[in-house]
């Protein structure tokens, strides 16, 4: 059984060679008519070809040329060429992926927002969001800060008295970091573009973190949500999200979604800063 294991084997690797395989191929093909004779064998076609036999049509139909170096000289020039026409349709392949490629670039160039601005933006959001991690960072190590704080008081590390002081001291203090409500109010908006190409004013309506911008009559002409808002009263300086309502997409006719402000108590009353960290924006309160 192992020996006729190893003869299968053998011819299994004979015929798996790709002359040897295209060889075979090219005299089937050449000599067609002796395979269709063999596939689909009608002794009634062979006597009307004037044989007596399929042995004799077989033998009227080799020769040397057909039978050997006709599929020998194709088989050669097929495993030669071959690797040549495959590298040939990968390289074609490749130069239209590539084609493709550049003319899908060259129509979004073309579009609304060209796709240099669309990845600059998207550039500056990643740099604030990563800005706005490091903040809300900061912040998870204040409440840390508070739980160690609860901790001491429970195993009575300090006077009753000046741990409430501290508690309340501290809980102040998160409140304040959080609270939007320090906004609420009719504010002024100016902005500008540190290109100085463009600037404008606005009346804006704060209340409970819901910004609206306000026209004639008290009309509310676009909303936005501050989503994430960080107070920090040593410094005295604010940075807030605002959100566009009702938007889905990041950037729409070149706007940004998220409106990212870094602020700066200039007064009791004015705030002063930058806007996706491009537009210099002054806040006034007016009431």
């Amino acid at each position: 059984m192992e020996k006729i294991g190893d003869i299968l084997n053998n011819i299994k690797e004979r015929f798996s060679n790709p002359l040897i395989f295209s060889f075979i191929c090219s005299w089937l093909v050449i000599n067609w008519q002796i395979t269709v004779a063999f596939v689909k064998y009608d002794q009634s076609q062979i006597k009307a070809e004037g044989y007596r036999s399929i042995f004799d049509f077989i033998s009227a139909k080799l020769n040397q040329w057909n039978s050997l170096w006709i599929p020998l000289i194709a088989a050669g020039v097929y495993t030669l060429l071959m690797p040549l026409l495959r590298i040939v349709i990968k390289a074609f392949y490749t130069l239209v992926t590539k084609w493709g490629e550049n003319w899908n670039l060259k129509m979004l160039k073309e579009g609304k927002i060209s796709i240099d601005k669309y990845l600059k933006l998207r550039s500056n959001y990643a740099e604030k969001r990563e800005a706005l991690v490091k903040i809300v960072e900061e912040e998870n190590e204040k409440m840390d800060q508070m739980k160690e704080l609860e901790l001491k008081i429970t195993q009575g590390k300090a006077t009753e008295a000046q741990l409430r002081e501290a508690l309340t001291e501290s809980t102040r203090f998160i409140q304040e970091q959080s609270d939007v409500r320090i906004l609420n109010g009719r504010w002024r908006c100016e902005w500008e573009t540190s290109s100085r190409r463009d600037k404008g004013e606005e009346t804006a309506l704060i209340r409970e973190g819901s910004y609206s911008i306000i026209g004639q009559l008290d009309k509310k002409t676009e909303t936005f949500t501050i989503t994430t808002f960080y107070y920090d009263s040593k410094a005295k300086s604010i940075f807030l999200v605002k959100e566009r309502n009702g938007w889905t997409d990041p950037v729409v006719n070149g706007y940004p979604k998220y409106n990212i402000n870094i602020l700066k108590f200039e007064n009791s009353r004015t705030l002063v800063g930058t806007e996706n960290g491009t537009t210099i924006i002054r806040y006034v309160r007016i009431d």
